[in-house]
């Protein structure tokens, strides 16, 4: 028998402008804290360091998490 464990992470996007415009996108990550059956805050996680670390089980439907926005947000 053979037992796998795993964490579940789910990923949501943080987008806001500063006074002067300036851009800033960043991924939380949240966890199941299984006592109390709900997700809690784990790490803020810059968009590159969140695509680089996850684990894609399917195509995101969203372009937030894409190499490509990600790339562009750098050289700003």
């Amino acid at each position: 028998v053979v037992y796998i464990s795993y964490e579940l992470q789910l990923l949501i996007p943080i987008y806001w402008n500063d006074k002067h415009g300036k851009e800033y996108t960043y991924a939380l990550s949240l966890v199941l804290d299984e006592e109390k059956k709900k997700y809690i805050p784990d790490t803020i996680w810059s968009l590159e360091t969140a695509y680089l670390n996850a684990r894609l089980i399917s195509q995101p439907k969203s372009e937030w998490l894409s190499l490509e926005n990600i790339n562009k947000q750098k050289h700003m």
